[in-house]
Order: C-alpha cells, then structure tokens, then sequence
C-alpha cells in the first residue's frame, strides 16, 4: 500500500511540477540547504556526498540519474543491488536546486542554494 502511495504521489507531482528538462552538469558540484543551513550536499560525476555541520565524516553514495515521467529526471541510489530512485530533480538552474524526496509518502521539497 505504501508503494501504491508513494507512486501516486510522484505521479501527481510529475504531471504538475516536473517539466523541466534537466542538464546533469548543472547537478554537479557543492550546495547547501536553503531550509537548514547545516546541511551540505556535493555531486560529481557518479557521487552524492552529504554532510551536517558538527559531523566528522560525508556519507558518501553512489547515484545515477535517470528519466522519470515527462520530463524528470530521477537521482538513483543501488540499495540491495538494486537501483532505486530517491529524489525526483523539481528543478535545477545554476544558483538553485530543488529536490523532492520519493521515499516518504509525505514527499517532502528539499531545497538548496549553490555554494562557491
């Protein structure tokens, strides 16, 4: 039921906000949480590392990107050998970011400003 849910959700959210045709390169670098300023996420080629202030270490994970419905585009991470789509990308330019997280049947919107 819970998938059902959640699959209702990204579907509502992809009809209505993802349009926007992604450019990968864009993804890459450093940003940091508009709504919690300790949180920091980098992206490079084929890594998202995330930290929180006060934490001695990134949790480092591999990701992929792939097409969503519409015009998406989905940031995937391998849990349990398979690969799973975590984050719809709701829209990207390059100063801002904004994530929607698929794995909470709440979703909720992530956003980030890039850091230089």
């Amino acid at each position: 039921m819970k998938k059902i849910i959640l699959l209702v959700i990204f579907l509502f959210a992809s009809l209505n906000s993802f349009s926007q045709k992604i450019n990968p390169k864009l993804l890459q670098g450093k940003w940091q949480s508009i709504d919690d300023k300790r949180v920091f996420l980098i992206f490079t080629n084929n890594l998202r590392k995330e930290i929180t202030t006060g934490m001695d270490d990134w949790e480092t994970k591999k990701y992929t990107l792939s097409k969503g419905l519409g015009n998406s585009t989905c940031i995937n991470q391998v849990i349990d050998n398979k690969n799973v789509s975590i984050w719809a990308i709701e829209s990207l330019n390059s100063e801002e970011l904004t994530l929607y997280y698929l794995r909470s049947v709440r979703g909720n919107s992530l956003r980030y400003r890039r850091v230089k």
